[in-house]
């Protein structure tokens, strides 16, 4: 397994009226693009039961997480993700993992 040493963690919501699997569809579309990306090691989308979504990105350096970041809006296929999610309740974090269990 990859040692990683940085995350984007992002949390957001639908936006009223998107069902889920109108909002699924578009985060599944991603995939394609971060799986091209240079250091992504895993990609993960949780559902909190009040609907949140957690969006878990873990990388090999800080480097591959910003360009990918920047990338990522600069895609009218990618774009159509951030479409169905209510930009006012969209956060996102980057963080440096300094503490981890590799099995």
């Amino acid at each position: 397994m990859t040692k990683s040493n940085n995350c984007r963690i992002g949390m957001m919501e639908t936006s009223e009226g998107i069902n889920r699997e109108e909002d699924e569809n578009p985060m599944y579309e991603l995939n394609e693009f971060f799986g091209k990306q240079s250091g992504l090691i895993s990609r993960r989308i949780s559902l909190f039961k009040d609907g949140q979504y957690l969006d878990l990105l873990v990388w090999t350096d800080l480097e591959s997480v910003t360009t990918s970041s920047k990338k990522v809006m600069d895609k009218p296929k990618t774009l159509k993700a951030y479409e169905v999610i209510d930009e006012k309740i969209m956060t996102f974090r980057y963080l440096s993992i300094f503490n981890e269990i590799l099995e």
